[in-house]
């Protein structure tokens, strides 16, 4: 498996390209929501802007949670993190 070899960090390249992949999608979903809201209501007749701005206030929800989402990924810190030092009287 010459393509999930370990780089030095401790992650393959396969992890590496799945945590990618998954914020790429994770922000994708974001940016489609968003794009669909805003056409919701730019194209939305007078008489039904109630109904469509209800539905822009479940689109905000759920971009308001992908964005809790995206800000979960993390860079992977390279080499070994320092060790902790504990004080005296501490377990």
């Amino acid at each position: 498996m010459a393509g999930t070899q370990d780089r030095g960090c401790g992650v393959s390249v396969r992890d590496r390209q799945e945590a990618l992949t998954a914020y790429l999608a994770t922000l994708g979903a974001i940016v489609l929501l968003s794009a669909l809201g805003a056409l919701g209501v730019a194209f939305a007749p007078r008489e039904r802007l109630d109904e469509v701005l209800a539905a822009l206030g479940f689109l905000a929800a759920g971009v308001t949670g992908l964005v809790g989402v995206i800000g979960t990924f993390r860079p992977r810190a390279r080499g070994e993190p320092p060790p902790i030092e504990h004080q005296e009287g501490e377990p």
